[in-house]
């Protein structure tokens, strides 16, 4: 993809030209997102900089500073790539199905537990939405907070010792 479609394609989500010399937190922001997008799609830092009349080692502060923009220009990011259909590039934000795919492929669901999950969404179908939501915030949500601040318990390896030969009056020892 050209360096110049994704130039505009930015100026054009962020109402701005960002060719200007200026240090403006806005436009800082859409030249780090600009500059991303452009070296993910294959341009040398070099090529990008010379886009928006930069130097290289500008472009690589660019890049490797790019999660310090706001959560708006994540945002415009994500959709430029939707947009221009930039395969290359990483966004900031994946769809709802996206997350729980990777989640049951992190922990290997099993049958057993798609079933578990299907009954439950089984049994949430049937409860009108102010039950549900109820439910999310009496019951899931604090249920849900609890489990992220749950201490996994030490387990403590079995070390086989030395066997006793004679019993011991010391019910401790036994």
């Amino acid at each position: 993809m050209k360096l110049e479609t994704i130039k505009e394609a930015v100026n054009k989500k962020f109402n701005l030209d960002i060719s200007l010399d200026t240090r403006q937190r806005n436009y800082s922001y859409a030249k780090k997102v600009f500059s991303k997008l452009a070296y993910e799609s294959g341009a040398t830092f070099r090529e990008v900089g010379d886009v928006i009349k930069k130097s290289h080692c500008n472009i690589l502060h660019h890049v490797n500073s790019i999660n310090v923009i706001g959560l708006e220009d994540k945002k415009k990011h994500d959709q430029i790539i939707r947009e221009l259909g930039l395969v290359l590039s990483k966004p900031f934000f994946y769809s709802d199905q996206d997350i729980i795919k990777k989640e049951i492929k992190r922990r290997k669901t099993t049958n057993k537990t798609i079933k578990e999950i299907q009954e439950v969404i089984d049994i949430l179908t049937g409860w009108d939405i102010e039950t549900v939501e109820e439910f999310k915030q009496t019951r899931l949500h604090p249920f849900n907070a609890l489990i992220k601040t749950r201490v996994k318990r030490k387990t403590i390896p079995e070390i086989k010792g030395a066997t006793l030969n004679k019993k011991v009056k010391n019910p401790v020892l036994c």
